[in-house]
């Protein structure tokens, strides 16, 4: 008798803790996503090797546009997969228009970010080099 009163009360200190805030699982994304956004802006900004930041950026875009989807998916395609069928779309379009608009200057390493996006810039706006 007496672990079925303890039992219950540790489900019931779940039950009011959760009701307070967000799910634990969402805030191990967001420092997740704040860990791994602070990282790539440190690897991108101050990484000079524009060889290694072109071959590294599609398979990071790609793989952001994933750890994004599945926790939608985790949050909440499970019980409503219809959220799936725009986003997914959606994913795909902006993962390709990040890798489509974004650049490296192989002179000074500079990832050149705002650009429109049917036209290719040609010269760095940070040294004046011809772009790739």
């Amino acid at each position: 008798m007496n672990t079925t009163v303890q039992m219950t009360s540790i489900a019931d200190a779940t039950i009011s803790q959760s009701v307070g805030g967000p799910p634990p699982e969402f805030i191990a994304f967001m420092v997740f996503w704040g860990i791994l956004g602070l990282s790539s802006f440190l690897f991108f900004h101050f990484n000079h090797n524009a060889t290694l930041k072109r071959n590294v950026f599609p398979v990071f875009i790609i793989l952001i546009g994933v750890i994004f989807g599945g926790f939608v998916y985790y949050i909440m395609g499970r019980q409503h997969p219809q959220v799936l069928l725009p986003l997914v779309p959606a994913l795909i379009v902006i993962s390709f228009l990040n890798i489509r608009t974004t650049r490296f200057c192989d002179a000074c390493g500079k990832t050149l970010y705002r650009q429109p996006i049917f036209t290719r810039t040609q010269y760095c706006s940070h040294c004046g080099s011809e772009l790739k």
